[in-house]
């Protein structure tokens, strides 16, 4: 199934040195945040996934991950970034897509900063 995602800039604050952007499934069903640092520009990390309990199973997450890293490449990232609980489902879904643990939350223990490089 083929998905359309709407880009948003949510937020461009010069205080907190970041860019915010969400992309949305265009029903609203679904978003994911994709934001960077203005002193890191080559470096995106990736938050906030929602998937509509209704709607998932359809590879609506996967695909909006998948938008996320588009979108890092069109915007001259060199990697892609998230954490993720080390002992979860979520953990070897995101190594299917071709991240790679790097190093544990320094708040967190039980989770792992993963990476993939564009």
């Amino acid at each position: 199934m083929k998905h359309e995602f709407i880009n948003i800039v949510t937020d461009l604050d010069y205080s907190q040195n970041w860019i915010i952007n969400r992309i949305m499934e265009k029903s609203g069903k679904a978003y994911i945040q994709c934001y960077h640092f203005l002193d890191d520009l080559e470096r995106f990390i990736i938050s906030d996934l929602f998937v509509k309990e209704a709607v998932r199973k359809n590879k609506l997450g996967e695909g909006l991950i998948l938008e996320a890293i588009e979108y890092s490449r069109r915007n001259n990232g060199k990697s892609v970034s998230l954490w993720v609980e080390k002992n979860s489902w979520k953990f070897e879904w995101y190594k299917r897509l071709g991240f790679i643990p790097t190093v544990p939350d320094e708040n967190n223990p039980e989770d792992i900063w993963m990476e993939l490089t564009l």
